[in-house]
């Protein structure tokens, strides 16, 4: 169970992050949620689909990493090997939180204390310098979380905006590896493409002026990495098997 504490530079001076294993954390991680602000990078690398959140049935905008549960073909116990890295995985081991104790909207940053990637005497990066202020570490670990932040309220103003226009259709992904094995992705949506050609002249400028337009266009570009996940599959297979 996490436990987590808020990060203070009066508490964590000393406190360090293990950086590479950090980098990895989500090696087991078959989709991992992402926000529209950087689709059109991440469209280059792996597929961006829909879900639907196990809680709630909300649908939420994820990668692609693999075929199978915990499976991500894109990261190892080395770290992605990607030039685009999810901001989900930029975070680590960091997360957003509400102080209960405070009536107000804002949010602190906070770690998990019983997690092995923070350590109060261990090797890595530095959260605060010796005169306790922001090491330039944890200062890029904060504005990935801002961008989360904003990039929350995003997806939502995208998955609404999809569900109005009816922009939304299920996948049936059948795949036949080289093994000999098989696969079938249930579960997983995209954006219909002859609903959205027959959008309306003024359904495209509201997307486009809510900053949407593109980050739909990212989500169907990025299918076609589908097939480098499928090649990377095979590879896998071929040298699990040698």
């Amino acid at each position: 169970m996490p436990n987590l504490v808020a990060v203070s530079n009066s508490a964590h001076a000393g406190f360090t992050v293990d950086e590479i294993r950090a980098n990895s954390v989500l090696a087991g991680s078959q989709l991992i949620p992402v926000v529209p602000v950087e689709f059109s990078q991440l469209a280059t690398e792996m597929p961006i689909v829909l879900t639907k959140h196990g809680d709630t049935g909300q649908f939420c905008p994820v990668a692609l990493t693999g075929f199978d549960s915990h499976e991500n073909l894109l990261c190892n116990e080395q770290g992605w090997q990607t030039i685009v890295v999810p901001l989900q995985a930029q975070r680590q081991p960091f997360f957003i939180g509400q102080d209960d104790k405070n009536s107000t909207d804002e949010y602190t940053i906070c770690f998990d204390s019983n997690s092995e990637l923070v350590s109060a005497n261990g090797g890595g990066q530095r959260i605060f310098s010796d005169a306790g202020a922001d090491t330039e570490f944890f200062a890029r670990k904060k504005q990935v979380l801002g961008a989360l932040l904003a990039g929350e309220q995003h997806s939502q103003q995208l998955i609404s905006r999809l569900l109005e226009y009816q922009l939304i259709q299920p996948m049936r992904v059948d795949i036949k590896f080289e093994s000999g094995k098989s696969t079938q992705l249930n579960g997983l949506y995209t954006v219909d493409r002859q609903a959205l050609s027959a959008l309306t002249e003024a359904q495209l400028k509201t997307l486009q002026q809510e900053q949407l337009l593109e980050a739909i266009y990212a989500i169907l570009i990025s299918q076609g990495q589908i097939y480098r996940l499928i090649e990377l599959r095979n590879k896998r297979d071929l040298s699990t098997a040698a």
